[in-house]
């Protein structure tokens, strides 16, 4: 695992750590073991914000995280960890959660500095400055026609 990786990793150990301290569970593993975790799974390098992007989440939604209590699964299939019952009808409460993720939400600061961490040292293309560049001149001048 290279050194951005372990930066990455670090500051969502921070953040997964305030998480659990928020709702009243413990986060039974130290930073060692979460980093340990990460690199024998092999998906260091699959993790992202998509449905498809590796996270750790529990394997047993009653226990907080532990060695023996987490697993390294596809985003999409751990947000739906423990929410259908038997006979294949959300709770109301899995409905609600589902509510509140198709509502897109801003970015929390902890996000926003593992993202600035990610980019670190990362070069934007001519191409990638031009987009960019035509974008934003497109937005203004949208904003100008319609004041």
């Amino acid at each position: 695992m290279d050194e951005k990786q372990t930066a990455v990793l670090t500051v969502n150990y921070e953040k997964k750590v305030a998480e659990e301290a928020a709702k009243d569970r413990p986060y039974n593993m130290s930073l060692e073991d979460h980093l340990n975790a990460w690199e024998q799974s092999g998906k260091v390098h699959l993790r992202n914000r998509s449905n498809y992007g590796y996270v750790m989440t529990r394997k047993n939604l009653s226990e907080p995280f532990s060695n023996d209590n987490y697993l390294i699964t596809v985003r999409w299939r751990s947000q739906y960890l423990g929410m259908m019952p038997k006979g294949g009808k959300h709770t109301d409460e899995a409905k609600e959660k589902i509510r509140q993720a198709r509502l897109g939400k801003k970015f929390s600061a902890a996000s926003k500095a593992k993202m600035r961490v990610a980019k670190l040292g990362t070069k934007q293309s001519e191409e990638t400055k031009r987009k960019i560049s035509e974008g934003v001149k497109r937005s203004l001048a949208k904003k100008r026609g319609a004041a």
